[in-house]
Formats: structure tokens, sequence, C-alpha cells
């Protein structure tokens, strides 16, 4: 697997939801708001997904976000210390994963706005 090619395991499950919603890749990409070049470049070898496109493809078909990134690589696989984790604990350590103090301070705020907003 070269940087551009996504994992075999993940084109999978990706056809397999898409056809459980009846959905082509055109249908996927506008479910979940997102370019269909997104797709067909990551089909075709060019561009792998991104983080933020691929939790919201997996948002669309219906998925786990943390499942849909540890089949496309962006996400280590699961080890047995991680099996209490929460999804947003698993997106959180991503984020934050190589973050000098600086950059880690500014995410907390960025969240604790979101969050203030929402309530």
């Amino acid at each position: 697997m070269n940087d551009a090619t996504m994992p075999k395991d993940f084109w999978y499950w990706f056809d397999d939801r898409r056809k459980k919603f009846d959905l082509n890749d055109y249908g996927v990409a506008r479910k979940a708001k997102i370019s269909h070049s997104v797709i067909s470049q990551a089909r075709r070898g060019i561009q792998p997904i991104g983080f933020a496109s691929l939790l919201k493809i997996a948002q669309a078909l219906e998925t786990d976000p943390v499942f849909a990134l540890r089949l496309s690589g962006l996400l280590p696989r699961e080890t047995d210390d991680e099996k209490e984790l929460t999804s947003e604990d698993m997106i959180w350590r991503t984020l934050i994963k190589g973050k000098n103090a600086n950059e880690k301070q500014w995410l907390i705020k960025v969240v604790r706005a979101i969050h203030a907003r929402a309530s």
C-alpha cells in the first residue's frame, strides 16, 4: 500500500455500507456533504480520504467513526488497553497526538467554545 492508497479492508466496508443504503460513490459523497472527488481520487489511488472527510463518510454510512478511521489506517487497530475508550476518546487522542503545548491548549479552547455554543 502506498501513501495514496486506502486499504482493501476499507473499500470492502465502504462498498458494503453504500450498497446497504442503495448508494453509489456520488450518493455517499452527497449524503456526507463532501466533494465526490474525495472518494473518486481515493478509489484511483491518487489521494487517500482525509480525517475530516472520513468522519463525515462514517456518519453518512451510520458507522462508528473510530471503526472507519481504523479501517482507513488513520487510526491504529484497537489494542486491549483501548477497548474501554469511547469513540470520542480515540478521536481526541488522534487530534492531540504530536501537538505541542500551545497547540493542545488551542484545541482545548476550541472544544470548550463548541461545547458552550451547543449548551
